[in-house]
Formats: structure tokens, sequence, C-alpha cells
């Protein structure tokens, strides 16, 4: 399903790339949610559904993970209740009541800051959050089971718990907000010499952009020693294949020479083992990937080898087709779809859009994921983007320097502000369409 720019990992680390295009609001203000979503208390979750007398027609769906993917399918379930014949009732299940721009976190390594936004800012007032997490799918008792014992009854579940980074012992990965605090702790200790010595493990995107960030900005004026000139950071990137080698070639080139002008120190083909670092008490970072998370099923469902859940063209699973997954744990079966943010938004809302055609007693469409580039950012003054066709190919077309850099934060301003739409109205968000 995706292509691997890192052999150091089950998934690649794409997911700074452009995200689908959607129209805009009648209004160029940006849209607000009118009222905070509804929050389940822990000891009234399990008995909500109890006391609310059920309509014969009324679905129950929950969503777990509150993601691109997961907060993008909750709105347009939860929005769409509202005008339906059929209501929709949608619980949305999160360890945690913010939602983490994994797109940012590089950024927020060095100027603070967790990445983080309240959910109650995204989501559609209908949506009940459930803060929890979801232990098991009980296909059987047709509830999902919450590590507090809780449970919560379902007639639909959409899994979009996403994935995460494992490096290998004594490396620190990247790619929730939870890593930032010992990430920043271990970069503050590192500062603190003459010449601090930074190793970064996979040359994808986060990789790439995580280098050149580090590269870039500058160090704590508290962590030089007084009289001791302060040298910049001494960065070397490597890869077991070639530093930016899921970008065209004109981009690659493009976004090696940055680094290089930054000072970054480009490893290609280097071992799968972290090793020793570039110099002693180096800090190694891993960027080498993510790996699917996902939530136990039982009876299991389908599963692919890299741990994904398998889903037909409509994201359900051939074995339940109650069960739905979207974003980075779903193995659909368009190869060129990646895990990344630029497929979670329109996965997300595929996934919903299945549920809504099947309540209405129509026929599911096949979910068709588009791209229109890759998009990085080159330190906080440089981006870039590699356009491409639908099916992610590039077109050997680039915007790179400045102009890459604005483009860059238009796309990461834009995800979250797709998301505001959908809750404000269900179905507004339209992805770029996939290949035939």
């Amino acid at each position: 399903m995706r292509t691997n720019d890192d052999r150091l990992h089950r998934l690649p680390a794409t997911d700074h790339d452009t995200p689908a295009t959607g129209p805009r609001p009648r209004s160029t203000q940006r849209v607000q949610v009118p009222h905070p979503p509804r929050a389940i208390p822990p000891q009234a979750a399990t008995t909500a559904s109890a006391r609310t007398p059920r309509a014969a027609e009324t679905l129950r769906v929950v969503v777990i993970g509150a993601g691109y993917a997961g907060v993008m399918a909750a709105n347009r379930l939860a929005g769409h209740r509202t005008r339906s014949a059929a209501p929709i009732r949608v619980a949305l299940v999160n360890p945690v009541d913010v939602f983490t721009e994994r797109i940012r976190l590089h950024e927020a390594l060095t100027a603070g800051g967790d990445a983080s936004i309240p959910l109650h800012e995204l989501l559609n007032e209908h949506v009940e959050l459930v803060v929890g997490r979801a232990t098991l799918v009980d296909r059987d008792a047709a509830v999902v089971r919450l590590d507090d014992d809780r449970t919560l009854p379902f007639d639909r579940v959409v899994i979009a718990t996403g994935s995460s980074a494992a490096g290998p012992a004594g490396t620190l990965p990247l790619s929730t907000r939870e890593h930032l605090a010992p990430l920043r702790q271990a970069l503050e200790a590192t500062d603190t010499s003459d010449t601090p010595s930074i190793r970064v493990i996979g040359g994808g995107l986060t990789g790439i952009e995580v280098a050149a960030e580090l590269a870039s900005a500058p160090r704590k004026p508290s962590s030089a020693r007084l009289g001791v000139p302060r040298a910049g950071r001494s960065v070397e990137l490597i890869d077991t294949r070639i530093v930016g080698g899921t970008l065209g070639a004109r981009a690659r080139q493009h976004a090696r020479a940055r680094l290089t002008r930054l000072g970054v120190h480009l490893v290609d083909r280097a071992t799968s083992t972290p090793g020793a670092g570039p110099a002693p008490g180096a800090l190694m970072i891993w960027a080498g990937g993510f790996r699917p998370v996902t939530v136990p099923i039982e009876p299991p469902v389908a599963m692919a080898g890299d741990g994904r859940i398998v889903v037909d063209a409509a994201l359900r699973s051939p074995d339940d087709p109650r069960i739905l997954a979207a974003g980075d744990c779903a193995s659909s079966p368009a190869s060129h779809v990646r895990a990344s943010c630029a497929a979670a938004l329109p996965l997300g809302a595929g996934a919903a859009s299945t549920v809504i055609a099947e309540q209405e007693g129509g026929v599911a469409r096949d979910v068709r994921v588009g791209f229109l580039g890759r998009c990085l950012s080159l330190g906080r003054e440089y981006g870039l983007l590699d356009v491409a066709r639908a099916d992610d190919r590039s077109i050997g077309l680039i915007v790179g320097g400045r102009t890459g850099r604005l483009v860059k934060d238009q796309i990461m301003n834009r995800t979250t502000f797709w998301l505001r739409g959908e809750a404000a109205r269900s179905g507004w968000y339209r992805g770029t369409p996939g290949p035939a």
C-alpha cells in the first residue's frame, strides 16, 4: 500500500505530505463549531445508551482514534445525523481530549508547545467524546471494551488508530506529543557539549524535516558554556537506501542540496542498526518510519503482514462488514495509498460515507484517494513541494525556497480548516479523486 523510503521500518514516515483539497466554505472566515461536543463521563459511558431510548432506525457508530482520519469520520457521521431520517449516533474514543498535529511535531521540538488542539474545537457538537483507551472490539457482544471496564455498544466500528514510531534501543522516536518531552530533555543535555552531535535515522520526509529543523534552529543561550563559542549542532542524516529516496529526482536533488547548505551530513546506504553515533554521546533520533496501531478484535479479522487491518475498496473488513478501518492502520486494495495525513483525511471521510450509504439503503462507493504531491519543510524559512499525479508519481515539477515554505504553511493550516469545515457541514470536504 505504501512506498518505503526507509528500510528500517514497517511503514514509511510520510506524514508530512500534501493533503487532498476541498472546496472552501462560502465564508472566507475560519469555520467555527457552534458548541463543544458532549463528553461522556467515565461512570456514564457504560449506561449512556441504556438511559436513552434507541429508535429502531438509529445506528450506533463507535470511532476509535482521534487523529486526522478519526476526527474526519466522526464529524461527517455526526453532522449527517441532524438531517437524516435515520439518525446516526457517534461516539469517538481517544486516550486524551486533544488532537495532535503530527505534521507540526518537528517544529514543536525546538519551538515549544505540544502541537495539540483541544478536540472540542474540531468536533461536531453531536459527537460524544469518550476519553479512554479501547482495548477490544468484541464482535460477538457487539461492544467496544475500554481499559477501565466501560463498554460501548455498536452497530458499526470505524478503527482509525493510526500509527506510531518505535525505534531500536538507544534511539528516541518522534511521532506523538508524548515523545516531545524526552526528546527535548535529551536535546538540552546534548546542547551543553561544545559541539552537539545528533544522528537522525531514516531519510524519509520525517527524517529530512527533523534534520533540517535541528540544523537550522539556534541552540538555547543557556546551553553555551561561559567563554566558549557556541558551535552549531552537528547533524547527521542516515538511511539504508538514499536520503530523500521517495521524492522525485529533481525534488530529491533540491532537498539534499538544501540539507547540505544547512550543514547536515548525509549518509546513504547505511547499516540498519543504529551503531555508534557520529560522536561520543550523540543523540540518536528515530525517524525510520511508523508502525500501525490497531485494537485487538475478537473473533479476529484478516490482518496484513505488517499489522494493518485488511479492508475492501469501501474500507470494510471482508470478514465483518460492521468493522471499518481508515488511515495508517488500514490496508486498502489501492497500492498507491501511503501512510500520510494526505491519505488519512479522505480515508476518514470515505469510511463515514460508506456507513451513511448503507444506513440509507444505498450501495457504498469505492473510496478513491488521490494525491497532489509531497510537501516538506527544510528549516523555518525554506520548503519544498514535489508535485505529483493522483497516483503519487512525481511529475518533475517542484516549488522550493521561500515560496515552497509558504505552500507548506498553507497546507498545514488547511488540514485543521478542513476538519472544522466538515464539523460545520457534513459532506463539505472533498478529496482529490484517485486514479481510475
